[in-house]
C-alpha cells in the first residue's frame, strides 16, 4: 500500500464540488502541490493551536447563552404547570452549532429568524447539490442527462446564491477592515475571513 499510497491520495473528481466550492477546495482538490500548499495554509493559519485558542471565548460565550436559554424554557414551563413542556434538544444544539461556526468562520451569527432560515436554507441546498448523484461524474459520456433533470441548472442557481452570499461577506469584512485600518488581534478575534484577506 505504501508504494502506491499518491494513487489512492485523491478524491474522484465531482463536477458539482468544483463548480460550487470553485475548484479550490481542500477536500476536492487532486493531490498534489496546489493541495499541500492549501493543507499548509489551513494548518498554520486557521487551524493552528493559537488560532482555536482565540476563539475560545466564542465557544464559551455560544454555550452560556445555549445553557441560558435551555434554564429560560424550564422556567417557563414551571410557571405554566397547566401547559405541557418541551425543549426541542435538536434545535437548541444545531443553533448552537451554527452560531459558533458562524462567529468562527465569518465573524457573524446569522441569528435572526429570517437571517438564520436563509443561511439554512441556503446550506441546505448547497449541501443536497454536492451529494446528489451525477452521474456525469460516474459515467461522463452520460453528463448531458442532468440538463434533462435539472441538477445542472440546480447547480447553477445554488451557485449564483452562495457566490452573493459569500461577496456580501468579503465586502463586510472589506469595508470594516477599511474603517478600523489595523485589526488588532489581541483586543479582537479574526474570524476566518479575516486571516484569508490577511494572507
Amino acid at each position: 500500500m505504501k508504494t502506491h499510497d499518491l494513487i489512492f491520495a485523491s478524491r474522484p473528481n465531482s463536477q458539482f464540488a468544483d463548480k460550487l466550492l470553485y475548484g479550490k477546495d481542500i477536500a476536492f482538490s487532486p493531490y498534489g502541490g496546489y493541495w499541500r500548499q492549501i493543507r499548509l495554509v489551513a494548518t498554520l493559519q486557521l487551524f493552528s493551536n493559537f488560532e482555536v485558542q482565540s476563539f475560545k471565548p466564542i465557544r464559551e460565550q455560544e454555550t452560556a447563552l445555549m445553557i441560558d436559554k435551555i434554564r429560560q424554557s424550564c422556567e417557563h414551563c414551571h410557571e405554566n404547570i397547566t401547559s405541557s413542556c418541551s425543549v426541542n434538544v435538536y434545535e437548541v444544539l444545531m443553533s448552537l452549532t451554527n452560531d459558533v461556526v458562524c462567529m468562527e468562520a465569518l465573524g457573524e451569527k446569522y441569528s435572526q429568524k429570517r437571517e438564520r432560515r436563509m443561511f439554512r436554507e441556503l446550506l441546505s441546498v448547497f449541501l443536497d447539490v454536492l451529494r446528489t448523484f451525477n452521474v456525469g461524474d460516474f459515467v461522463p459520456w452520460l453528463a448531458w442527462v442532468n440538463h434533462f433533470n435539472g441538477l445542472n441548472a440546480k447547480a447553477e442557481r445554488e451557485f449564483k446564491d452562495l457566490d452573493c452570499f459569500l461577496e456580501k461577506v468579503i465586502q463586510d469584512h472589506v469595508d470594516r477592515r477599511e474603517k478600523e485600518s489595523v485589526i488588532s488581534v489581541g483586543d479582537d478575534y479574526e474570524d476566518f475571513v479575516d486571516v484569508l484577506l490577511r494572507i
